[in-house]
C-alpha cells in the first residue's frame, strides 16, 4: 500500500478505530513512541497523541469519497474548470482519479477494484488489482488501457506536459515507493505512487 509521507507502514499495519471512532494516522513521533491521527468524524486538521497499540486496524484506509453531484466532463470543459477544485475530467483514455469507478483498467493493465475513498488533505484513495490501496493526488490525469501516451511518474523529465495542462518543473526524485513530481513551479512537490501511470498532453506536428 502506498500513503503519503512517512506514514505509509503506520497506515498500512494500524490504520483503524480509536475508542470507536475511525482515525487516520498523519505522524510518528518515534522518539516519544506516539502517533498522531485524525478523526473521520471531525475532519480539522487538529491532531491528538495515542499510542499505537490502542489502535485497531481496520480492512480500509481513509473513509467514504463524498458523492459527485456531476458528471465526469471532457477536456473542452476541463479547460473552463482547471484550477477550481473540481478534477473530474475523463475521457475515452484519460481519467482523473474522483473520475474513476470500479472496473475501469489503467494503461499499467491494473484493474480499479473498490469505489474510491477520500484520504488526508482531500487526496484520493484508489484500491488497484495487484498494487492494493494507493493515493493520488486529484488534479493528475491517470492514463486508461488503450492510452499509449503516458509516463511513470519516476520517467517524467523537465518539459513533459501532463494531459490536463500541467508543465513539469524539474526531475523526478525516487525514495521507498513514492516519486517527487514538481509540477507548474519548481517548489510545488507532488508526492505521487510509483506504478500509476500519467497522461501526457499530445505532442503537437509542426
Amino acid at each position: 500500500m502506498a500513503i503519503v509521507e512517512g506514514t505509509s507502514v503506520i497506515y498500512k499495519i494500524i490504520f483503524g478505530e480509536h475508542k470507536g471512532r475511525t482515525c487516520v494516522p498523519r505522524m510518528l513521533n518515534a522518539a516519544k513512541g506516539v502517533v498522531g491521527v485524525v478523526f473521520e468524524d471531525v475532519k480539522t486538521d487538529q491532531i491528538i497523541f495515542v499510542n499505537p497499540e490502542v489502535l485497531s486496524p481496520l480492512e480500509t484506509p481513509g473513509w467514504p469519497a463524498e458523492r459527485n453531484y456531476r458528471e465526469p466532463y471532457g477536456l473542452a470543459e476541463h479547460a473552463r474548470e482547471f484550477g477550481n477544485g473540481t478534477n473530474l475530467l475523463r475521457t475515452d483514455d484519460i481519467a482523473q482519479p474522483r473520475a474513476l469507478k470500479p472496473g475501469d483498467i489503467l494503461a499499467s493493465r491494473e484493474m480499479v477494484t473498490q469505489p474510491l475513498r477520500s484520504g488526508y488533505n482531500s487526496s484520493c484513495l484508489v484500491c488497484l488489482e495487484n498494487t492494493g490501496w494507493v493515493e493520488v493526488a486529484p488534479r493528475l490525469p491517470l492514463a486508461l488501457q488503450g492510452n499509449k501516451n503516458f509516463k511513470f511518474p519516476a520517467q517524467l523529465e523537465r518539459g513533459d506536459k501532463l494531459a490536463t495542462g500541467c508543465k513539469v518543473m524539474g526531475p523526478s526524485i525516487s525514495q521507498n515507493g513514492w516519486v517527487s513530481v514538481y509540477l507548474d513551479r519548481e517548489d510545488c512537490e507532488i508526492k505521487t505512487p510509483f506504478c500509476v501511470p500519467l497522461a501526457l498532453a499530445e505532442k503537437r506536428k509542426n
